[in-house]
């Protein structure tokens, strides 16, 4: 089975929503799921494992050791769904640099 995270978004660090993601509880706007038609559940999972251990790594070098706990949380359970869904699980959250 083949990922093409080619068509997935990189996510830009200077990139500010807003408003808040179509169908949360904060506010209606064009969403990613509606900004990218066609992803399969498995890629969609292994995106997000890829980012949540991205911002978890992000958070634990600025000490915010709630909101990296959660990301982290966040990345186990994309990586349990991709494997759920016939695909390798996520790599591991490596420690990022201090």
């Amino acid at each position: 089975m083949s990922h093409d995270s080619s068509r997935l978004p990189k996510v830009s660090s200077s990139r500010r929503r807003k408003t808040a993601p179509s169908g949360s509880a904060f506010g209606e706007s064009e969403g990613l799921a509606e900004s990218i038609p066609g992803i399969a559940p498995l890629d969609a999972a292994r995106y997000i494992g890829e980012m949540t251990a991205e911002l978890a790594r992000f958070a634990r070098r600025h000490d915010l050791s709630t909101l990296a706990y959660f990301l982290e949380m966040a990345h186990i359970e994309a990586s349990d769904q991709a494997r759920r869904l016939g695909g390798e699980p996520v790599g591991e959250i490596k420690p990022g640099r201090r």
